[in-house]
């Protein structure tokens, strides 16, 4: 969104800038890349689509707290977009902000509900200590992609977590044959156990 007030030079000036932006980050060069996207932003502060390619970048450079700034004009002057919302809630999730992540991840699933949206919500729930709402999500994720091993994964951290240590065990077993295989899941799956084991314990 451009504001209507410029001179077709001031435009063009930003779309400059912008184009030179996109160039230095596909080039990974994403600290010139920024400066770039700034002197759009300067010219035209709430143009969208360099405020989502802003926010891209800056997390590349983990400057969270400068991403979720572009990321909130997305928010507040753009269209509802499932995708910036999870991009903000992914930015909320890193910096420990909860609660709004979890309302980023709502709003998104509210314009455009798919099983990552679901099973992201439910670790954000497990990381915020409400493994009952965690239970919901990933049943739900499971409901949709059966063969989606880290919502096994993660609904067996919810059963662990409320001492229903016969189905966590269950879960992690199915999320390690479903696979594929990786560092993450066997972690996630040897918390479930240990989890497990204490409270048999």
């Amino acid at each position: 969104m451009l504001f209507r007030s410029a001179g077709n030079g001031t435009l063009a000036l930003a779309e400059d800038y912008l184009e030179r932006g996109r160039i230095l980050h596909r080039g990974k060069d994403y600290a010139e890349a920024v400066k770039a996207y700034d002197a759009a932003i300067a010219i035209q502060p709430r143009h969208l689509q360099v405020h989502r390619l802003r926010a891209e970048a800056l997390l590349e450079l983990n400057q969270l707290l400068e991403a979720a700034q572009s990321l909130d004009v997305c928010v507040k002057h753009g269209p509802p977009d499932a995708d910036v919302f999870r991009a903000r809630a992914a930015v909320r999730t890193r910096l420990g902000q909860y609660p709004g992540a979890q309302t980023d991840y709502t709003r998104a699933l509210e314009i455009d509900p798919d099983v990552a949206t679901y099973a992201a919500r439910g670790w954000n729930y497990l990381v915020a200590e409400a493994p009952s709402l965690a239970l919901r999500d990933f049943a739900e994720a499971i409901r949709l992609d059966p063969k989606r091993a880290d919502a096994y994964g993660g609904r067996g951290a919810a059963y662990a977590l409320l001492g229903q240590y016969r189905l966590a065990i269950a879960d992690a077993d199915e999320s390690i044959r479903i696979g594929p295989n990786s560092p993450r899941l066997f972690y996630n799956a040897a918390r479930v156990y240990a989890q497990a084991a204490s409270t048999v314990a």
